[in-house]
């Protein structure tokens, strides 16, 4: 009978050990997605002193950042606007910007003359986004709309274009073909995207922690949903404890 009593007894301590460390896991919680993205509207053949290319920046949509590609007038937005204004990684975003915006140009002028298609005043939005998921893992993507209407989109993951539009079928075929165009999209994503989206993350998590009222001392308040929280977690991690020490 003792054997058994002490498997049966071990199969407790384990089971116990284990709610444990699922309450733990659970009352840590997991670290939240956050996407940072740039709109880019732009005018592919613009008359001579019109302006052709606009951006607007946005962290987990909220606006930080619009202007001008042309002429680098970059004004900064929101609260992370106004935090990274000035900054080092303020100007590193303008010069990515600027580049970004003349390279995707270039290349939608290359489409236009070998299509031999009229683009005055054609324009195109093109959406760059870069997200930094719960797990660690960041991905990212481009979208091509034209005149309202999506056409054409890449992911950083697959490396491959997809089709949303017939009518984007000539550049699907033109830039999947071109190994440094491919390139050229991929990299922007992974490299100049991600580390925008790395270094802005520091500021906006830090904009998204709660503040103490000016009535109460740093520190003192709490919201009410964080401290409903621990005393939740508690009280639930007070439970398994207290049987894991009975049993022992």
């Amino acid at each position: 009978m003792a054997p058994a009593a002490g498997s049966k007894l071990g199969q407790t301590v384990l089971r116990l050990w284990l709610l444990l460390l699922l309450t733990l896991w659970a009352c840590a919680g997991r670290a939240e997605t956050h996407c940072l993205s740039y709109i880019f509207t732009i005018i592919i053949k613009s008359t001579p002193g019109q302006q052709w290319c606009e951006v607007q920046a946005q962290m987990d949509g909220k606006i930080f950042l619009q202007g001008n590609c042309g002429n680098k007038n970059f004004k900064p937005c929101g609260p992370l606007g106004k935090e990274i204004y000035g900054t080092n990684d303020w100007e590193e975003q303008m010069e990515i910007l600027t580049n970004v915006a003349e390279d995707l140009r270039k290349k939608l002028l290359d489409i236009q003359r070998e299509n031999d298609t009229p683009l005055d005043n054609f324009t195109v939005k093109v959406r760059m986004s870069c997200q930094h998921e719960a797990n660690g893992h960041t991905n990212g993507s481009w979208q091509f709309h034209f005149n309202g209407q999506e056409f054409l989109v890449f992911g950083s993951e697959s490396r491959k274009w997809t089709l949303a539009h017939p009518g984007a079928r000539h550049m699907k075929e033109k830039w999947e073909n071109d190994m440094d165009v491919t390139k050229f999209f991929h990299n922007i994503l992974i490299g100049d995207c991600k580390t925008l989206l790395t270094k802005f993350l520091l500021h906006w998590e830090k904009l998204l922690q709660p503040t103490a009222p000016p009535t109460e001392a740093p520190g003192t308040a709490q919201p009410k949903a964080r401290a409903t929280r621990s005393i939740c977690c508690s009280l639930t991690l007070l439970l398994p404890c207290s049987i894991l020490l009975a049993v022992l």
